[in-house]
């Protein structure tokens, strides 16, 4: 891969300089990864593409800081000898923030999360939902006294978010998002806002006055969109905060390195029910008993994307689960049980269709990512204060979205995301730990691919260690046909 010998790597923020050209093709080596089913794109059977994201930039010899503990340790292994010139300099307390967060007593776990946050100066607090992760966030910021940017992706959590930094400091916040650019020392802002052709130079202004930024939700800093802006920002302090960091995809987990460090705490779900934080879920699969999807019909579920990728699970989904007539009408008596027994019910699905079937068998609202924001909120607040006892959500919808006091979750999307699971799984970890959980799911027996995804999330709740299982699905023989 090139001669070993002296290279200086030049550390900034957010970029660090590589020296040496010579050993450019080991750097990018150490900080590229393989897209996911790049082995069906016609560019890489073509050999015109390599399949790879290659996160070194030649042009500006330079790769994300966040990555130079392995580019460091790479090199080193293959002989180079690796000086660093660290031209970061630790901004001092400019702000006043308040003495401390009003109204609420951090608990141990908290103080351990904001002390690794502002030893380490960068790095992902990976907290199961109901940890708290929002107060760790504001108590962070407080501490450090500085200008700082909160990124956020959707509308909901923006008003969320600055209504508890409010609540828990004696300031007020900036706001940019759906049309609104309010700036302050303290700014709450949507990505999407921010990377708006229009705003490009106001961005890029924003961005250079910053010296903490936080990610809320930063699973998400895997996409270019979150990668653009947090690379341009030169923030010192670099955080991101989530209860699920990374699926174990090498692009999730490399990205948001490179831009933010890795991993500097982790409470889990396991933690906060032995603390007595939250409820232990009693968890139930059912057995949806649904016509097999048959041989001669699986030819009309394979589909083809742009790129040639064959997708056959897509086309599986909406015949076995979003637009399947017999798990719909299961779904909705599992819903209607527990409706029966006075609990406040949220379903979350994947599918719109889909949630409009099963929201118009219950007479209940169904709200996602596409619904008017006015509609929205307007239902949202009238299920957090039990106006409306069951609700159909989005799970792109119900991710972050604070949701408390519900008794029962039903998981009617399926696929096999951990991420989206365990995410899921939160909405109802809010409740009182006292008070039960109810987490209801189902075991897909009609089509090979959708029962392997059902035995994937068993498997991952499995892992969690805190569930109460009804019954063992494991143990279930596939329905004769």
């Amino acid at each position: 891969m090139g001669r070993a010998g002296i290279v200086v790597l030049t550390v900034d923020n957010a970029w660090t300089h590589v020296s040496d050209p010579t050993c450019f093709k080991e750097v990018d080596f150490l900080t590229s990864y393989f897209e996911e089913g790049y082995m069906f794109s016609p560019l890489y059977k073509r050999r015109v593409w390599d399949g790879k994201s290659h996160l070194f930039k030649k042009g500006i010899q330079c790769f994300p800081t966040g990555l130079l503990p392995s580019v460091t340790q790479g090199l080193r292994a293959r002989g180079w000898q690796v000086f660093l010139s660290d031209q970061r300099l630790l901004p001092q307390k400019t702000f006043d923030f308040g003495k401390q967060l009003h109204g609420i007593t951090l608990r141990d776990y908290q103080k351990e999360a904001v002390e690794s946050c502002i030893a380490s100066g960068r790095g992902v607090v990976s907290a199961a939902t109901n940890a708290g992760k929002t107060e760790i966030g504001i108590e962070v910021i407080r501490r450090l006294g500085l200008k700082t940017l909160w990124l956020t992706h959707r509308q909901e959590l923006l008003v969320q978010t600055a209504k508890r930094f409010e609540k828990r400091l004696p300031i007020k916040v900036g706001r940019i998002g759906s049309g609104s650019w309010h700036e302050k020392d303290i700014t709450i802002a949507m990505v999407q806002t921010l990377m708006a052709p229009a705003r490009r130079k106001e961005t890029v202004e924003l961005l250079s006055k910053m010296q903490v930024v936080v990610v809320d939700e930063v699973h998400h800093a895997q996409a270019s969109t979150w990668d653009k802006v947090l690379m341009l920002c030169p923030a010192y302090y670099r955080f991101g905060l989530s209860a699920t960091p990374f699926d174990g995809a090498g692009a999730a987990r490399m990205r948001i390195q490179g831009s933010l460090g890795d991993i500097i705490h982790h409470t889990s779900n396991a933690h906060l029910v032995a603390a007595g934080v939250s409820p232990t879920p009693e968890v139930e699969f059912v057995n949806v008993n649904a016509p097999d999807l048959v041989m001669d019909e699986w030819k009309t579920l394979y589909r083809r994307t742009l790129d040639g990728k064959l997708l056959k699970e897509e086309g599986i989904y909406e015949a076995g689960i979003a637009k399947n007539a017999v798990r719909t009408q299961v779904t909705v008596r599992k819903v209607q049980e527990h409706q029966a027994l006075g609990r406040k019910v949220l379903c979350l699905v994947f599918d719109i269709a889909h949630g409009e079937a099963i929201s118009g068998a219950l007479s209940c609202p169904f709200v996602h990512g596409a619904s008017d924001n006015r509609f929205r909120r307007d239902v949202l607040d009238a299920f957090k204060d039990g106006r409306e006892r069951t609700l159909v959500t989005s799970t792109i919808l119900g991710e972050g979205v604070d949701i408390s006091d519900v008794d029962t979750v039903v998981y009617a999307a399926g696929g096999k995301s951990p991420i989206r699971l365990l995410q899921t799984l939160g909405r109802g970890m809010r409740q009182k730990p006292s008070a039960r959980m109810y987490y209801v799911d189902f075991w897909d027996t009609h089509h090979p691919i959708l029962l392997k995804h059902s035995r994937t999330r068993y498997n991952d709740l499995v892992k969690q260690g805190i569930c109460d299982f009804v019954g063992d699905p494991l143990q279930r023989k596939r329905r004769a046909v």
